[in-house]
């Protein structure tokens, strides 16, 4: 549920915090294998706006003249899982957004 899905985001561990604080020049995210796990619902209300709301808090870190330089990295395909990673939902719903 979108609620335990907020629980655990990125955007509140120390990590995220440590990450702006850097002031990065450059950014690589690689999202959504984990999201895979969520329900397609979910992911297709909130996925691309919590991405776009992920890219402009970074950008609103970087120093001026590097705010280009935010890459999305496709989430590497899975074929089986012990993790709870649904293959299907990562391919047809996941990666589709993030393209």
């Amino acid at each position: 549920d979108s609620r335990e899905a907020e629980a655990c985001s990125f955007t509140l561990t120390r990590a995220f915090e440590n990450a702006l604080a850097f002031r990065p020049q450059a950014v690589l995210l690689l999202l959504g294998t984990n999201d895979a796990k969520d329900l397609e619902d979910v992911l297709t209300q909130h996925l691309q706006e919590d991405v776009s709301s992920l890219i402009k808090t970074f950008r609103r870190a970087m120093p001026l003249g590097y705010k280009r330089n935010i890459w999305l990295l496709l989430p590497p395909r899975v074929w089986d899982s012990n993790t709870h990673i649904k293959p299907v939902i990562l391919e047809d719903v996941i990666r589709p957004i993030l393209q």
